[in-house]
């Protein structure tokens, strides 16, 4: 009777770890979606510092065929810049969200983005996220055109 219980004890044990992840990930992927959501409020009110501040102090942007940006300083300029023109649409679409440990995700999605006066631009990005905090910022954001308008 003991061997049974210590059986189902241990049966318990390991089906509540998957359960358990699947929670995490589950509260990782609504809080990167409301964060993303932000991103994309800022982006159509054309609110560079709102976006600056959506970033780690330390972060890394790598904008397609721009130069490397370091620092939530460096990177409110490029988006004041990106986003002085206005934008009309912005859509990103998580493709895959993967923790890396409790403080890290990394998300790789597809975007289409609509400036104004412009045809849609539409291409991919890769973002390491670090919860800082208890909020997840964009720590390495890295973003890729398909090269050609919509």
């Amino acid at each position: 009777m003991k061997t049974i219980l210590s059986y189902a004890v241990a049966a318990m044990v390991l089906i509540s770890i998957p359960l358990s992840a699947s929670t995490e990930d589950s509260m990782n992927r609504t809080a990167i979606d409301e964060a993303n959501a932000r991103l994309v409020e800022l982006q159509k009110n054309g609110d560079a510092a709102g976006m600056g501040r959506m970033y780690t102090e330390d972060a890394i942007l790598l904008p397609d065929g721009d130069a490397k940006r370091e620092g939530r300083e460096d990177i409110e300029a490029f988006w004041a810049n990106a986003l002085g023109g206005g934008v009309e649409d912005v859509r990103l679409t998580t493709e895959n969200l993967v923790p890396l440990d409790d403080d890290l995700v990394y998300e790789i999605g597809s975007y289409t983005t609509t400036p104004r006066d412009s045809a849609p631009i539409s291409g991919h990005y890769l973002v390491l996220w670090k919860r800082v905090d208890g909020a997840w910022k964009l720590h390495v954001d890295i973003f890729n055109g398909d090269g050609k308008p919509q």
